[in-house]
Parts: structure tokens; C-alpha cells; sequence
């Protein structure tokens, strides 16, 4: 199920507006509830709404990751 289209979540739309706005300002989110509440479905669609990241901050993120001796192998 992943690639769920945020726009197709219907319901929770307490947990989707604090979603949005974590998303827009680029905080953090923790979900905690039972299981079957929709978690999952909510993490799995909220990469749909965040901001492209661009090339000058993913290159930054790429020169912390390799002093950090944390780049994935292939």
C-alpha cells in the first residue's frame, strides 16, 4: 500500500490538518493510538504532501551523511 494519496484518506481529518502543518514547517510527528487507527495509512500517504527537497539541501544532506560514515552501501 505504499504511494496512498493523501487526498484519499477519508476521516481523520483532525490527524491530517496537524499533518499538513508539521509537514509544512518541517517538524517532526508522532502518532500513537491502537492498532487499526490509521498510523500507517497516514505515514504511508504523507511523503505525497512535503515540499520537494532541493538539489543544494539534498547535496548538504549527502556531505553530513558521508562524514557521518552513514551512506547506504550498494
Amino acid at each position: 500500500m505504499l504511494g496512498t494519496d493523501f487526498r484519499e484518506i477519508k476521516g481523520q481529518e483532525h490527524v491530517k490538518a496537524r499533518l499538513e502543518i508539521a509537514a509544512a514547517g518541517g517538524h517532526n510527528a508522532l502518532m500513537i493510538g491502537p492498532p487499526g487507527a490509521g498510523k500507517t495509512l497516514l505515514a504511508r500517504a504523507l511523503p505525497g504532501i512535503l515540499r520537494n527537497c532541493r538539489w543544494t539541501r539534498r547535496w548538504m544532506s549527502t556531505r553530513i551523511y558521508s562524514v557521518a560514515d552513514a551512506l547506504p552501501r550498494r
